[in-house]
């Protein structure tokens, strides 16, 4: 992994809690934020949601207790989603394919916050996600030419 241009978890005002704690409390931008900083922050915050609802509502739905168990399942470097998952890496585009891969059709909700609180607007329970999971069946990749 690149050194990332910023640390998603400095944008928590207790950096431990991300990808832990459901209520964290976030950095207040100021006037002299630019564009760049917000825009870092909200991916911040995104990364959070979908490291936190992938470890306490996907893996324990689908009988996954170990991090590790997932980054298999998923191609990547158990360190790796560590590093993704506590917020000292940046979360990309790709490793959001991956968990959308496995993690089925119920991922898609955790992209989208409610615009008041935040939170995504449908709370996916351990049922609702077992009966969502089916991963997406993996296709032979055409050739490139």
């Amino acid at each position: 992994m690149s050194n990332p241009r910023y640390i998603p978890r400095s944008f928590a005002v207790r950096r431990k809690d991300f990808g832990r704690e459901r209520e964290i409390e976030w950095r207040v931008p100021d006037e002299g934020w630019t564009m760049l900083q917000r825009a870092q922050m909200d991916a911040s915050e995104l990364q959070h949601r979908i490291s936190l609802e992938v470890q306490n509502t996907y893996m324990p739905a689908v009988g996954m207790t170990e991090l590790g168990d997932l980054a298999s399942a998923i191609g990547m470097a158990h360190e790796k989603l560590q590093r993704i998952f506590a917020g000292r890496g940046v979360m990309q585009l790709e490793d959001i394919g991956r968990l959308r891969r496995r993690v089925g059709r119920g991922f898609d909700a955790w992209l989208v916050r409610d615009g008041s609180s935040g939170r995504p607007p449908v709370q996916l329970d351990h049922d609702l996600i077992s009966r969502l999971h089916k991963p997406a069946p993996t296709a032979a990749r055409p050739p490139m030419h």
